[in-house]
């Protein structure tokens, strides 16, 4: 099991905005200083596109909504 983080945006914000977001939030992540800070809280900081991110999220949600139904997971 692992946790993963990750900016998401209202659908329909324009490409720019995306790139920007993207090329902001991709070099914070390639810096050292907080690349070793997040290593010390026990983070693996990866960076990716938005494509990657949006393909973890919809590969994680079938994969747990499967894991819930064949194990009878019910709220309460």
């Amino acid at each position: 099991m692992y946790t993963h983080w990750g900016v998401l945006t209202c659908a329909g914000t324009p490409a720019p905005v995306l790139r920007a977001l993207t090329d902001a939030f991709s070099a914070a992540v390639l810096r050292e200083d907080l690349r070793a800070r997040l290593n010390e809280l026990g983070y693996v900081p990866v960076g990716g596109s938005p494509a990657a991110y949006a393909a973890t999220i919809a590969r994680d949600t079938a994969r747990f909504t499967e894991i819930i139904r064949a194990s009878a997971i019910r709220p309460d």
